[in-house]
């Protein structure tokens, strides 16, 4: 098994907050979404504006017998100006219904930017608490250590009795399976932190959760 290694993260939250909005798949969508609704909203705006339409043909034409036997060109062209006139405000209502779908849409991202930001400052408070609890853990680890050098010293001295050294020994042994645990909870949080920001899958956390073993140190 390998064993656990505790590294200390640094970040900070507006660039994690503008990684999310790069990489974040539900907020790439919202944005096309809205990108798409304009251009329809366009589209429909189109009915009200004149149209100017051109129209050209070109044939090669046998000459009547009265004029010869010369062949020759015909060129047509027409141009037309179509100007919308009254429809019963169908146009008009059907701009107003892309306008309000438009709105709902950039109400939809503006509330997916929020979750977005909410489960940053959830991962950012976890990844803290995970800090401190590694520190405290390491911290007993030390003591431990040195509860068992003293146990064992006393031992030799004939001033410690033998259970003593073995109960030192099984609080050093529990000390290290907390620090184990802290560290792991420390990459767990900092993994939920790259979900977050849409760095990570849910495979990569449940290959944490679900998968190898904790190692620990005896």
């Amino acid at each position: 098994m390998d064993e656990l290694v505790y590294e200390e993260m640094v970040s900070v939250f507006d660039q994690e907050e503008a990684r999310a909005l790069i990489y974040r798949s539900d907020l790439r969508q919202a944005a096309l979404n809205i990108r798409y609704q304009k251009e329809s909203i366009e589209i429909a705006k189109a009915d009200f504006r004149p149209r100017l339409n051109f129209l050209a043909s070109y044939n090669y034409v046998r000459p009547f017998a009265a004029t010869g036997d010369v062949w020759g060109d015909e060129l047509s062209a027409t141009v037309a100006l179509e100007v919308p006139v009254f429809d019963g405000f169908r146009t008009k209502g059907k701009v107003m219904q892309e306008e309000a779908s438009l709105e709902a849409l950039k109400t939809l991202a503006l509330d997916l930017e929020e979750t977005m930001r909410q489960e940053l400052q959830e991962a950012f408070l976890s990844i803290d608490d995970a800090r401190e609890f590694v520190e405290s853990q390491e911290a007993n680890v030390t003591q431990a250590e040195e509860s068992l050098r003293l146990a064992e010293v006393g031992y030799k001295n004939g001033v410690n009795r033998l259970i003593e050294v073995h109960d030192a020994r099984v609080a050093l042994t529990q000390a290290r399976r907390n620090l184990c645990q802290a560290v792991y909870n420390h990459m767990l949080a900092k993994l939920l932190l790259e979900r977050a920001t849409g760095v990570l899958g849910e495979e990569a956390i449940g290959r944490l959760v679900f998968g190898e073993k904790i190692s620990e140190k005896e």
